[in-house]
């Protein structure tokens, strides 16, 4: 119980010690076991790993429920478009902009429809609680850095 209060209260030991029942003074020898040390480790590792994951799903979530009308104001009005309009659209759909040789420009969006069967999936491998395992191989993906190269 320490452990967990502590991490989400900013590590702040003193607190999470009277919080958990302990004395004000007993943090110090709390922290100072090395398995307390680790379970606030893992402990820490899986509130980043629970936030990427809640990240992912809102989104995702954000690409499904964005209207392409944003988008086409952009693509309409691209040479001339001030920078605060743009801050004004929801170009959350949209996933590259590039100019052509001819002059004109091409707008690729995010497809909905992957990102809908990518969200439903997100949500049954949450509903199955004990096969923890493939949300924790899809958030290792997620936070593993790899090195690509463009084609």
């Amino acid at each position: 119980m320490f452990c967990e209060i502590y991490c989400k209260n900013n590590s702040n030991a003193k607190k999470a010690a009277v919080k958990a029942g302990f004395s004000e003074k007993s943090y110090e020898k709390i922290l100072a076991k090395p398995e307390i040390k680790n379970y606030i480790n893992n402990f820490k590792v899986e509130l980043e790993r629970e936030k990427i994951f809640k990240t992912v799903i809102l989104n995702l979530n954000k690409i499904i429920e964005t209207k392409v009308n944003d988008v086409i104001v952009l693509a309409a009005n691209f040479e001339t478009i001030t920078k605060k309009e743009i801050e004004k659209l929801n170009l959350f759909q949209l996933a590259e902009i590039k100019k052509l040789k001819d002059g004109s420009f091409e707008f690729k969006l995010i497809d909905k429809i992957k990102a809908i069967e990518t969200l439903t999936a997100l949500l049954e491998k949450l509903k199955v609680k004990e096969n923890k395992t493939q949300i924790n191989e899809f958030l290792d993906a997620l936070t593993t850095k790899v090195d690509c190269e463009k084609t």
